[in-house]
């Protein structure tokens, strides 16, 4: 992987391209055959010419999804102006007793205390949930279903469509809804 940019554009790009290249491919030598019963000239060159993209696609489609995901869930968080928790136990209970510090403190003292309105403790739930995420994460993780039905083979598809399967409940379900959800 480390011929590629892993900046999500690029990788996506990568993807896109792969994706068109092969699928030519495959037809020009589909069509090919048609005219010559002897493909193995035809089917050495496409191994020759994609064997080692073929081979890094499940990584490099996994690659993708990951950074991409992140991305859209990071500018969603940053354009409500929200910093996102880590959801581990620990944290949750050490913010909440330094919360309750806090508010004591606040209360204790009176209005003289400074006080940011956009803290996530005051962020209604409903508002870390996004139709336009929603929809872009779909989307990225429907083209990888289709560039995998072009590029891997049927007795692989199962194990790469699962792989985007996992990918995107991980970043929808895990990483926005249950963490709306939950906080």
């Amino acid at each position: 992987m480390s011929h590629i940019n892993s900046h999500p554009k690029i990788l996506n790009n990568h993807l896109i391209l792969l994706a068109e290249l092969y699928s030519q491919t495959l037809k020009l030598s589909a069509d090919l055959s048609e005219y010559d019963n002897d493909i193995s000239f035809a089917n050495d060159v496409k191994k020759s010419i994609f064997l080692s993209y073929l081979s890094k696609y499940s990584e490099t489609e996994k690659q993708y999804l990951l950074k991409a995901s992140g991305e859209i869930l990071d500018q969603f968080y940053l354009s409500i102006k929200h910093e996102k928790n880590l959801n581990t136990d620990a944290i949750q209970i050490h913010l909440r007793t330094v919360k309750s510090k806090f508010n004591h403190l606040r209360d204790n003292i009176g209005s003289s205390a400074s006080i940011s309105h956009n803290e996530p403790s005051e962020m209604p739930s409903d508002q870390l949930l996004s139709v336009n995420v929603t929809t872009s994460l779909l989307k990225i993780h429907r083209r990888a279903v289709e560039r995998c039905f072009v590029i891997v083979r049927p007795e692989q598809q199962f194990r790469s469509l699962k792989s985007i399967g996992v990918s995107l409940l991980t970043h929808f379900v895990s990483n926005h809804l249950e963490y709306a959800i939950d906080y």
